[in-house]
C-alpha cells in the first residue's frame, strides 16, 4: 500500500477521533466546571452558616465474607430530623467504628442534608478549589493532548527546506 492510500483511509478515522476528542473534551471541561461548583458552594455555605452537630455510628456493613471495605453507618438530629449517610472503611478497621461513636459534623440549618464529617473552614474549602482546579487541567490535558496530535496529523506543518 502507498503512502497516499495509507493516508486516505486513516483520514475518516482522525477526522471521527478529532470530533469524538472535540466532544470528550467539552464534556470534560463543563463536568467538571458544574461539579467544582456545586461543591464549592456547598463547603463555602458550610463554611460560613454551618452549625456543629454530633453524629453517632449507627452500624456497620460488610459486603461479603472477602470483602477488604465495608460501611459505617451514622446519623445526627436536627430537630425532628434525623439525618443518616455512611462512609467507606477498610474491614481491618471495624473494630473502631463501634455503635455509638461520636464523630462531628457541620451541616446546614437551612437544609441539613447538606453536611460533611468534621468542622469546615478555609482550608477544606481551599483544598477543594485546589483540587477541581488539578482535576480540570489533568482531564483537559488528558483529552487535549491526544486531541492535538490528531490535529497536527491531519493539518502537518510543512518542511523547511534549505
Amino acid at each position: 500500500m502507498r503512502q497516499g492510500e495509507k493516508a486516505m483511509k486513516t483520514k475518516p478515522l482522525l477526522l471521527a477521533a478529532r470530533w469524538i476528542l472535540r466532544l470528550a473534551l467539552a464534556a470534560w471541561i463543563g463536568f467538571s466546571l458544574w461539579s467544582s461548583g456545586r461543591s464549592l458552594s456547598d463547603l463555602s455555605a458550610l463554611r460560613a452558616e454551618g452549625r456543629p452537630a454530633t453524629a453517632q455510628v449507627i452500624g456497620r456493613e460488610i459486603l461479603d465474607q472477602n470483602a477488604k471495605i465495608g460501611y459505617v453507618h451514622y446519623a445526627f438530629r436536627v430537630g425532628a430530623l434525623a439525618v443518616e449517610d455512611r462512609f467507606q472503611v477498610p474491614r481491618t478497621e471495624y473494630a473502631q467504628y463501634w455503635t455509638g461513636r461520636p464523630y462531628p459534623v457541620t451541616y446546614l440549618p437551612s437544609n441539613p442534608h447538606v453536611f460533611r464529617l468534621g468542622t469546615v473552614g478555609d482550608t477544606q474549602v481551599r483544598s477543594r478549589g485546589v483540587l477541581a482546579v488539578i482535576l480540570l487541567l489533568g482531564g483537559s490535558l488528558a483529552i487535549g493532548l491526544p486531541l492535538m496530535a490528531v490535529e497536527a496529523t491531519l493539518h502537518p506543518r510543512p518542511t523547511a527546506t534549505l
